[in-house]
């Protein structure tokens, strides 16, 4: 999993689970680079899915003002958790990011939580 993109989902050529394919869409909202797969568009899953991932994607575009304006300023949009709290940082929460200055993401990385 990297933090300036990838496909959604992977790249189509393999199985993957809905459950985990509903945590990528959730996760790369958040990343610079959002690319999504003929394969792997929301109206491929059940209603439940697609809702869940329709969701995450008007998310990302409600922040997009939000992105704009961090990029516009030459700041980075996406910095890891120990340089904005370095006293707090352990292994528990090695995945977890900030989002601009005032968002910090915890994207889920197991299945079926």
């Amino acid at each position: 999993m990297t933090f300036y993109g990838e496909e959604v989902c992977g790249d189509g050529n393999h199985s993957i689970a809905e459950d985990l394919c509903i945590r990528s869409y959730q996760f790369a909202i958040f990343t610079p680079l959002f690319y999504v797969n003929i394969q792997r568009m929301p109206s491929k899953f059940t209603k439940y899915a697609q809702r869940l991932m329709v969701h995450a994607i008007r998310t990302r575009y409600s922040l997009h003002g939000y992105m704009q304006t961090w990029i516009s300023m030459g700041m980075p949009l996406l910095r890891p958790l120990h340089l904005a709290y370095a006293d707090v940082i352990n292994d528990s929460v090695s995945w977890q990011f900030m989002y601009g200055d005032s968002l910090m993401i915890a994207p889920i990385v197991e299945p079926l939580v």
